[in-house]
Order: structure tokens, then sequence, then C-alpha cells
């Protein structure tokens, strides 16, 4: 669709189906990082000085970019190092007692399970997760499982192993009606690059995003957060830039969201994003979505020729995004993903840091293809190919 436009193709000969772990970066997004670095390389919100009211603005600049990307208020946008960040950060910032119950799902990534399984832990809440539905392995969300108790329903948009997207205006209208005190979080980190989200919508209370996820740059989280929650919200980090003043006897904290952001942030590479939003927005997220899923069609297609491939999913295809993993009878997952990269062909394999998803389906390993704004019909022919071939050797 957009091969031309990152010069990574240029230079590497290479079918890059790995969208789903890092996008790969537009001239425009490395042009913009560059000059960051060489034009705006100061901190933040420190001083009055050129280069860093500069990287003041360039980093404002951003966090108004990603509130009209996810339609939230500026001061609803929190930057951070990536999800993984985001989502442990929330676990301890959120007061969770004894007689609290904490309620992810087996679809989760393990930096949306592991961290309020470890806090609930800690505190002797309890801790549960919603089933896959053994024929579908779709989630198999029943109201029932919200408690008057639950303190938190934090649950991923869509899963990075097989793609599937749960319905979240759906879930969401019916916890506000059995409990309307459940925080709802949202791990967007497979959902934002493919799909609107749209938070006012969604009516979630936090969600998290990775910006390397979405053609930007490593090392930048976004997170949304209703700004009345925001409020109530007691900081985790600690240190310079989240300060309002400081005693020994007291600390008062600055004003939303500065108060969330310790330390010192990477500005350059925040406001880089813009370049990354500008980029994305000049093609349209439903341009992308329709070559995305013409392409998944076509990959599922293929693959169901093959004997032995084992889909996980993909039942109803208005569910997924576009990513899928498979399995073969009697192959081991690595060794077929180790054979396609030695021709060139990304992919990843294994258990996707999504064990409790692998564990619920009893497969031990998958191999994952995931699709991204330069990917074409060629790519998925020749990641066919390959397959074939690595087969023929591996059987």
């Amino acid at each position: 669709m957009n091969k031309k436009d990152f010069q990574v193709f240029e230079k590497n000969d290479v079918v890059y189906l790995d969208s789903a772990a890092t996008t790969q970066r537009p001239k425009v997004v490395v042009e913009a990082l560059v000059d960051a670095y060489v034009n705006r390389n100061a901190n933040a919100h420190r001083a009055g000085y050129e280069l860093s009211i500069k990287a003041t603005e360039g980093m404002e600049e951003a966090r108004e970019k990603f509130a009209k990307f996810v339609g939230a208020r500026k001061e609803e946008i929190i930057f951070a190092k990536n999800t993984t960040e985001i989502l442990n950060n929330l676990a301890r910032s959120i007061p969770i007692n004894l007689e609290d119950d904490v309620l992810v799902t087996d679809m989760e990534h393990h930096s949306n399970f592991v961290p309020w399984q470890q806090e609930a832990k800690q505190v002797g809440a309890t801790f549960r997760s919603v089933p896959l539905n053994p024929k579908t392995y779709e989630l198999d969300f029943n109201i029932d499982l919200i408690k008057s108790n639950t303190k938190v329903f934090s649950f991923t948009g869509m899963s990075n192993v097989s793609g599937y997207m749960p319905n979240i205006k759906e879930i969401v209208r019916q916890i506000r009606e059995k409990n309307p005190n459940t925080i709802i979080i949202l791990d967007a980190c497979q959902l934002a690059p493919h799909k609107i989200v749209d938070v006012k919508e969604l009516d979630v209370d936090f969600m998290a995003f990775s910006v390397h996820k979405l053609y930007g740059p490593f090392g930048v989280g976004v997170m949304y957060g209703k700004y009345e929650l925001l409020e109530k919200l007691e900081p985790f980090l600690y240190g310079g830039s989240m300060i309002g003043k400081v005693s020994l006897e007291v600390t008062t904290w600055a004003d939303i969201p500065h108060r969330f952001e310790a330390g010192t942030m990477d500005s350059s590479s925040i406001m880089t994003c813009v370049a990354a939003i500008d980029y994305l927005n000049k093609l349209s997220i439903e341009k992308i979505e329709e070559n995305e899923t013409k392409l998944l069609e076509l990959a599922k297609q293929k693959l169901n020729e093959i004997e032995g491939v084992h889909i996980i999913g993909h039942q109803d295809e208005n569910n997924y995004g576009p990513l899928l993993s498979f399995y073969v009878d009697g192959v081991d997952a690595d060794d077929i993903a180790t054979m396609l990269g030695s021709k060139g062909i990304c992919v990843r394999s294994g258990k996707h840091c999504a064990e409790p998803f692998l564990n619920a389906i009893g497969v031990q390993g998958t191999v994952r293809l995931s699709f991204g704004i330069y990917n074409d019909e060629s790519d998925v022919e020749k990641f066919i190919s390959a397959l074939n071939a690595a087969l023929k050797l591996l059987r």
C-alpha cells in the first residue's frame, strides 16, 4: 500500500509481517526524529531559553494530536514509556483493598495480566479472569462475572494472539448498568493502529497504547484517563516536573496531566509522534483497515489450503483485526519462524507474552503474522511460498 514511504524496504529485502510487535517507521517520522535532536534538543517544561521552549511546544503539540486522535481533552492525555509502564502504574495507583475483586481476561498480554495479579496478591484481593469460549477461542464474557465488589476490569481491545476484538461498547454498557463503580481499563495497544478509537463513545475510564505500534518512535506510551478520575488518582512515580511544592512536612503535586509525568520525559520522541499521527491521518484509518482486511482474508484463504494448518479463531471476520496465529500438526512453531526468517519473512512465534491464552486453548505455541500499512498481496504470496517450502523440510 505505502511501501515506498519506508526506507527499511529500500535497504532490506524482507517481507515484514510482525507489525503487532512493532511497526516500521516512514521517512517522515525518521526525519522528524532527527529534526527534534538537531533543532529542539532540550528538556521540556524546564527552562525559558529557546530550545527548551521549542521542546515544550513540540511535546504539547503531540498531546493535542493524541487527544484529537482518541476524542479526549488535552489534559486527559499522559505520556509514559510504553503500555506496560502505564498498566503497571495504574495497578499501583488505583487503591485496591482486601475486599475488592479484580477482573481481567484469558486473552491478555502479560502486561495487562501480571500487574493486576501481583497487586491483588499483595493486598489479598480476589483476582479472576474471564475465560475463552473453548470452541471459538473468543471471549466468553457474561455480566454475572461482574460482582458488587469488582473494583477493576482491565481488558484488551484486540488480542495480540488471534486478533479477536470483543464488543467493547456492549461490554462497557453492561458493566455500567450492573456496577457503575467498576473502573474499566482498555488495553488498546493492538487496536489503536487499525481502528478508530473514540474514548467518549466507548466510555472506558482509562486506556493505554504504545506509539511504536503506530508507526512512531520507540519509548512513548499514551494513557487516556477520564479527568474526574485523574483528579482522584494518586501519582505512583515521584520526582522532577510532577511537583507543586515540597517541604519537610508536605508535598503537593503539579496540575494534571504533569503530575503523572515524573522525571525527564523523552521529549524528542514525543514530539516526533506528531509526524506519525499526521502521516496516519493523511492515509485515513478507514483506508488502512480496508487494505489490511483484504490481506487478512487472502492469508486465511491460502493457509486453509495447506494440510495440517490450524488458524486460531477467525470464524467471524467482523470480530477480528489484521493479525492471525496458526499452528501446524507435528511441526514446532519456532522452527517454522526460523526457516521463514532465513528467507527474509519476518513473523513472530511462541506464546506471544500471552501464556494464559495459549494455556486456555491447549496449544504450546503459534506462528503469528500481522499486517501494516506497507503490506500488499505480494507479501502474502511470498509468505505462503516460503511456508510451503519450510513445511516440506520440517514434516
